[in-house]
């Protein structure tokens, strides 16, 4: 931003300040002036201080910095606010203006767009008997800000595991079980299921993967491992 006194007069002891919105924080080390003091920002923080000292008639100074948007920012967020605010000896303070909107001393707004963060974890036993039937389960979550489209979880069944029947709302080919979710709102889970019956080795420890993707989030994994285990009939009591 440029700072200018349009006035007749000297700026006396010019301060400059900006209390950055609540859903951002300054950036540790990005503020910049080509005249004056920074006395605040320079660790970060919420707030910016630049002491300008005089201003001649006519004279301006430019003043940088950067914020980052911070990541607990509400679900419904739309944009971020800013305005700073300059004063000097026997003037009140003024407010900056967004040059690009009207009108003047209008603070400036920055659309924010959410970004989809998804969280996949992946339950089962620790021990299963060979020939038995188990079942594993599997959490999917939005922890972003925007909903999540077009999720696909896939789970690959490791050597030693089949697939029992069709689990709901799959497609199963081979040991591959795709799940397919057209949306998942902020802060949403599901829960799928998939019940599997232990072919294996006896003494092996098999390791099931899952992972989910979407058309506007990174892909995620989520792992469960299980030691497969000789069947021990019940003893008789009594």
């Amino acid at each position: 931003m440029v700072i200018t006194n349009i006035g007749t007069g000297t700026a006396r002891n010019a301060v400059f300040t900006d209390v950055v919105d609540v859903n951002t924080t300054v950036v540790a080390g990005s503020v910049k002036t080509d005249r004056g003091q920074v006395t605040a920002g320079q660790q970060g923080g919420a707030r910016v201080q630049i002491a300008i000292g005089d201003i001649a008639p006519g004279g301006a100074v430019s003043i940088t910095y950067r914020t980052t948007i911070n990541r607990n920012v509400p679900a419904g967020t739309r944009s971020i606010r800013n305005q700073g605010l300059v004063s000097a000896v026997g003037v009140a303070g003024v407010a900056t203006d967004d040059p690009s909107t009207g009108p003047g001393g209008d603070p400036t707004l920055i659309s924010v767009v959410g970004t989809t963060r998804l969280r996949i974890a992946k339950f089962g036993p620790a021990r299963v008997s060979k020939g038995a039937r188990t079942l594993y389960s599997i959490r999917v979550t939005n922890r972003g800000g925007s909903t999540a489209a077009g999720l696909v979880v896939t789970d690959r069944l490791p050597a030693g595991m089949v697939v029992v029947g069709r689990p709901r709302n799959t497609t199963v080919r081979g040991r591959t079980v795709t799940w397919r979710i057209p949306s998942l709102a902020p802060g949403r889970s599901v829960v799928l299921t998939l019940p599997v019956r232990v072919v294996g080795r006896i003494g092996t420890r098999v390791t099931n993967t899952a992972t989910v993707r979407a058309s506007n989030a990174a892909p995620v994994s989520a792992r469960a491992r299980t030691l497969i285990i000789a069947f021990v009939p019940p003893r008789p009591t009594g």
